[in-house]
């Protein structure tokens, strides 16, 4: 695995922060069960190799848990994900009973990744991505592998 610098994110990454989500996700605001959210309003860890940002892990708190808003990383299977989401629960802890979020039907190497790591799933949300086009036009009607973009999925980890 390679070694990564981890930090808080802060205003002046926004930009970059904002870039990704524009090109991953279809820009602001990132929509989930709990709400519209826009990522400069939340907490991020940012990992940095050599200076340079490789990825990000954007949360909330609410409710005794911590909800992964967005996760990022720039090159896959070289451990970013792994060290943000190592980071978040070793600062969220303390905190929160457990860790949530969401994903679509088509991200398979998400899914592979989170239940890798603990994460199973809870919820299935049916049709879901069709309201989410409601508010996001720009959302495509198939994702990855050209799966079509249907459902979101609930995974969670709970704290010991």
């Amino acid at each position: 695995m390679d070694v990564y610098i981890l930090r808080e994110a802060c205003p002046a990454d926004a930009p970059w922060m904002l870039q990704v989500v524009e090109a991953t996700w279809g820009g602001l605001p990132l929509i989930t069960p709990s709400g519209e959210h826009d990522i400069r309003q939340h907490a991020a860890i940012i990992a940095l190799q050599a200076s340079t940002p490789v990825g990000f892990l954007s949360y909330r708190l609410a409710n005794g848990a911590c909800e992964i808003l967005a996760i990022y990383s720039q090159i896959r299977h070289r451990g970013i994900g792994t060290c943000l989401l190592e980071r978040l629960i070793s600062q969220v802890r303390p905190q929160v009973s457990r860790i949530w979020l969401v994903t679509t039907n088509d991200n398979l190497e998400g899914l592979r990744f989170f239940q890798k790591r603990g994460f199973h799933f809870v919820r299935l949300n049916p049709g879901a991505m069709r309201l989410v086009r409601l508010k996001k036009s720009n959302i495509p009607l198939f994702g990855n592998f050209g799966i079509p973009l249907r459902d979101m999925l609930e995974l969670e980890q709970t704290l010991d």
